[in-house]
C-alpha cells in the first residue's frame, strides 16, 4: 500500500504517486501520466469548453485538500472560463484510479445581487491525447446494448484500425499495449447532449497521437437553453463523473502452479465414497492439478453457497488437502426464486432492464429459476455473508466469482439505478463504483482467510474492477464458434487486448470448453495464456493440460523471457500458416508452433542458426527445444 499518494499539491495541481506510475495534475486533470518511466500522454488531458466556435481558456485554479490516507486522497479544484465556472472534486485510490466529479455553473457580476446573465457555453468535451506508440490496442464495454444478453463476437476489443474508431456511449474504453495504457469510466450517460448518439466516444489517429474524445454537449445544455441565470431561480449545474486509471494496475505474474485447475460440475462427486474422493485427487495432483473448482451445482439452490449435505463437502475438500489440492466454490451474480428472503429481496436487488423486465432467468434442478442481481442493492452484504460462511464452514480456499466483475446496466430506481430521460423513458446506468467497492470487500474478506478470487468476466476487461481479482479467466462468449473455427479468432490484437491480461495485470487463463482441448490451448499458447481445462466427468481434458504444464515445467516457462511471433520471435516456421512463439532461458530456447490451418502441414522452424523439421496438426501446440549460441 503506498502511503503517500499526494506528494505535492499546489493551487489546484498535485503530483498522484501508484506503483510503477504517477501523474501530474493540472487542475483536475492530467498533465502528464508517467508509466514505468516513460509519459504515455502525447499533450494534457483537456477538457475543452465551446463558445460560438471558440475554445475557452481556463483561469488560474486553486484547491483544497479534503483528505489524505492510505486509502485515498480528496482534494478540489475551482476554476473557470468565459462566463462558467468549474466545481471538480478529484479522488484518488492506491490502485491508480482517479475519479474526477465537476459539475459546469454559469456565473456572472454581483452588484447588490447577481446580474442576469445568459450563459455562452455552447459545446464540452473531454480530448485525452495518448502517445500512439502506447496506443496500439483497444477494448470497450458492453459490446452491444446493456451488455445482459451476451453477444458472441469480439469486436470490442482489437487493433486501433487506421480510420480510428466511433461508438456510442460506453462505461468503459480502454487504449494500450501490454507495457501502458489508460482505461477512462462514466456510469451514466444522463447529461450528455450530442446529436449523434453513436459518436460519444471517438478515437482519432494522427502521425503520433492516438486521442481518445469523450464529447460531452454539443450545444447549449437543454435545461439552460432560453433561460438566464439569476439570484433566486438559477440555472442548475451540469455534473460529470468521469473515471480514469493508468495500466497496468499490477506487475503482471506469469501463471504459475497457482492457475493449474481442473473446472467441472460437482454433483458427481457427491455420489463419491471417501475412498472414490481420495483416489480422484490422488489421481488429479499426479497429472499436476493445484485447483479443483466446483461449479454451480455444489450448492442445490443458485448461488447460494450452501451444499446438500454439509459433511460430504467437508470430506471433499479435506481428501484434496490430503494430496495438496485446494478446492474452489463457484458463487455468481443471481438470486434464485428459491432463497429464503426472495420475496422481501427480489424487487429491490434484482436488475431492472430499461423496458421494465428482470434481467436473465437462468433455469436449473431443482425447480429454480435465478435472476440478476444488482450490487447498488443490498444484496452485496447478503453475498458476502455467505461467502464467508463458506470458507469458514467448509474448508474452502477461494471462490470463483462468476460475472460478478461486469457492471451490467440497470435501471431499478429501488437501489439508486438508472435515469428518466428528457422524452419520459427509463434508462439504464452502470454501478461502477458500487461494484468496486463490493469486489474490494470480498477480496478483503476472502485474503483475510488465506483463500484466492478468481473472476470470470468474458467479454469484460475493466481494470478498476480487476484489481480485487488474483486471477481471470475469459472466453466462454465464443467457445461454440471457437469449436467450429478456432482460426477465426487467431485476431492478434483482439487476444492480446482482451485475453492475455498483460494489459491489466492479472494473469488470465482461456476458458476451453470446445470438445478439442487442442483448439483453445494451441492458439492460446501463442500468447502465453495457459487454457483452463473445463466440463465434463471425465479426465480426458486434464490429461491434455497436464501434458503442457509438463514441457512447460520441463523448461522452466515461468522464470524465462518470452518473445512473441508478433515481437520477431527468433523461431520462424516455412509454412505460412503456422506461427511460432518462444520462451528463452540460460542458453536454450523453447518454441511453440501452431499450424492456424485447417490441414495438416509438414515444415521447417528455423532459429538460432538451426533448423527442425516439425509436423504440426490443426491448431494444436507443437514444442520444440533450441540451443542458443
Amino acid at each position: 500500500m503506498n502511503t503517500d499518494m499526494l506528494t505535492q499539491f499546489e493551487g489546484g495541481n498535485a503530483r498522484l504517486q501508484f506503483p510503477a506510475r504517477e501523474y501530474n495534475m493540472q487542475g483536475a486533470f492530467p498533465a502528464g501520466i508517467m508509466v514505468s518511466g516513460r509519459d504515455i500522454l502525447a499533450a494534457p488531458i483537456a477538457l475543452c469548453a465551446d463558445f460560438s466556435g471558440k475554445e475557452g481558456t481556463w483561469h488560474t485554479q486553486s484547491g483544497h485538500i479534503y483528505a489524505q490516507s492510505e486509502q485515498e486522497v480528496r482534494y478540489s479544484v475551482r476554476t473557470g472560463t468565459e462566463n462558467i465556472m468549474l466545481n471538480a472534486r478529484v479522488c484518488a485510490e492506491p490502485d491508480g484510479l482517479l475519479w474526477v466529479d465537476f459539475a459546469i455553473v454559469p456565473f456572472g457580476r454581483w452588484r447588490g445581487g447577481l446580474e442576469n446573465i445568459a450563459p455562452r457555453l455552447t459545446g464540452l468535451r473531454l480530448d485525452i491525447p495518448l502517445k500512439r506508440e502506447v496506443a496500439a490496442l483497444y477494448h470497450y464495454w458492453p459490446n452491444e446494448d446493456d451488455g445482459i444478453v451476451q453477444v458472441h463476437n469480439v469486436h470490442n476489443s482489437g487493433t486501433i484500425p487506421p480510420n480510428g474508431l466511433c461508438l456510442p456511449f460506453k462505461p468503459c474504453v480502454w487504449l494500450g499495449c501490454e507495457e501502458a495504457g489508460l482505461a477512462a469510466y462514466i456510469e451514466t450517460d444522463e447529461q450528455i447532449e450530442v446529436a449523434d448518439r453513436d459518436s460519444v466516444w471517438q478515437v482519432a489517429l494522427e502521425s503520433d497521437t492516438a486521442i481518445l474524445t469523450l464529447r460531452l454537449l454539443d450545444g447549449m445544455p437543454r435545461a439552460w437553453q432560453g433561460r438566464e441565470d439569476c439570484w433566486g431561480d438559477p440555472l442548475m449545474p451540469i455534473t460529470f463523473s468521469i473515471g480514469l486509471q493508468a495500466t497496468p494496475i499490477k506487475p503482471y505474474r506469469v501463471p504459475q502452479q497457482f492457475d493449474r485447475c481442473f473446472h467441472t460440475e460437482a454433483s458427481h462427486m457427491y455420489a463419491m465414497d471417501e475412498q472414490q474422493m481420495d483416489d480422484h485427487f490422488a489421481q488429479l495432483a499426479e497429472l499436476g492439478v493445484k485447483w479443483r473448482t466446483l461449479h454451480e451445482d455444489w450448492s442445490d439452490i443458485q448461488n447460494y453457497g450452501q451444499p446438500p449435505d454439509e459433511k460430504h463437502l467437508r470430506a471433499l475438500t479435506d481428501a484434496a488437502h490430503r494430496h495438496g489440492i485446494k478446492v474452489m466454490t463457484y458463487f455468481g451474480y443471481e438470486m434464485s426464486s428459491l432463497v429464503s428472503d426472495w420475496f422481501e429481496k427480489a424487487n429491490t436487488c434484482l436488475i431492472h432492464r430499461a423496458h421494465g423486465t428482470w434481467a436473465g432467468g437462468w433455469q436449473r434442478m431443482p425447480w429454480q429459476r435465478a435472476f440478476m442481481v444488482c450490487y447498488q442493492s443490498d444484496y452485496s452484504q447478503v453475498q458476502l455473508a455467505r461467502i464467508a460462511h463458506a470458507m469458514d464452514t467448509y474448508g474452502i480456499d477461494g471462490v470463483y466469482v462468476d460475472n460478478a466483475y461486469i457492471p451490467w446496466g440497470c435501471a431499478n430506481a429501488a437501489h439508486g439505478c438508472g435515469y428518466v430521460d428528457s422524452n419520459g423513458n427509463r434508462q439504464v446506468t452502470f454501478p461502477l463504483r458500487a461494484l468496486r467497492a463490493h469486489l474490494k470487500q470480498l477480496h478483503a474478506l476472502v485474503h483475510a482467510r488465506g483463500g484466492i478470487v478468481e473472476a470470470h468476466q468474458s467479454g469484460c476487461v475493466i481494470p478498476m474492477l480487476l484489481s480485487f481479482a488474483d486471477s481471470c479467466f475469459d472466453g466462454e462468449q465464443i467457445q461454440h464458434e471457437f469449436a467450429e473455427d478456432a482460426a477465426r479468432y487467431a485476431m492478434e490484437g483482439t487476444i492480446r487486448s482482451e485475453f492475455t491480461g498483460r494489459p491489466v495485470g492479472v494473469p488470465m487463463q482461456f476458458l476451453q470448453i470446445a470438445p478439442d482441448y487442442a483448439q483453445g490451448s494451441g492458439l492460446m499458447l501463442l500468447f502465453n495464456v495457459l487454457s483452463k481445462p473445463y466440463n465434463g466427468k471425465e479426465l480426458e481434458r486434464v490429461q491434455q493440460a497436464s501434458a503442457i504444464w509438463r514441457t512447460l515445467d520441463a523448461f522452466g516457462t515461468d522464470n524465462a523471457a518470452f518473445v512473441p511471433y508478433w515481437k520477431g520471435a527468433p523461431v520462424t516456421a516455412d509454412a505460412p500458416q503456422a506461427l511460432c512463439s518462444v520462451w528463452e532461458k540460460e542458453g536454450k530456447a523453447l518454441a511453440v508452433a501452431v499450424n492456424l490451418g485447417t490441414a495438416p502441414v509438414n515444415c521447417m522452424l528455423s532459429g538460432y542458426n538451426q533448423q527442425q523439421p516439425v509436423h504440426l496438426p490443426p491448431l494444436a501446440p507443437v514444442f520444440v527445444e533450441f540451443r542458443i549460441a
